[in-house]
């Protein structure tokens, strides 16, 4: 009973994903997905060194770059302008 219902909050968590997601690549350019990329691998390589005790990194901090690094990018134009 209780994975039939938490069925349907994950389909509704996981189809807004899918939706959004599916809405983002006329929004984004590929610079935009290479730096996006770039920041989920370093996320990538301090999972590792997490998980072999090598340094303690507050991983949760970092995963805010993935949405600035584009919004970065978007706004270089922007400032391109001004200076």
């Amino acid at each position: 009973m209780g994975v039939g219902l938490s069925a349907i909050s994950i389909l509704v968590y996981q189809g807004g994903i899918t939706l959004l997601a599916g809405s983002l690549p006329s929004a984004l350019n590929e610079a935009m997905i290479t730096e996006m990329t770039a920041t989920g691998g370093l996320i990538i390589i301090g999972i590792g060194l997490k998980l072999l005790d090598l340094k303690d990194l507050p991983l949760a901090n970092f995963v805010p770059a993935i949405g600035i690094a584009p919004t970065i990018l978007a706004l270089i134009p922007v400032f391109r302008g001004l200076f």
